[in-house]
């Protein structure tokens, strides 16, 4: 069979699929964004999508949520 029937890649777009299981319950989100989103945009997603399932707040506006790279934390 042809990759081609499972999978699309369109070049201006960007795909993201999250799954989370727990409690009995099943989160899954299956988006399509345009090529340019920004990461904050994809994770508010997420954190929706948790939030309505599960009944918890979650409040990350201290936290720079982005790469993770050694020496971020000490600005290089």
């Amino acid at each position: 069979m042809s990759r081609e029937l499972f999978w699309k890649d369109d070049e201006d777009k960007a795909y993201m699929t999250f799954e989370y299981r727990c409690l009995g319950k099943t989160v899954r989100i299956d988006n399509e964004y345009p090529y340019d989103v920004q990461w904050s945009e994809v994770l508010d997603d997420v954190i929706r999508s948790l939030e309505s399932q599960y009944g918890y707040a979650f409040d990350l506006s201290d936290h720079d949520l982005g790469t993770y790279y050694q020496g971020k934390s000490n600005g290089e």
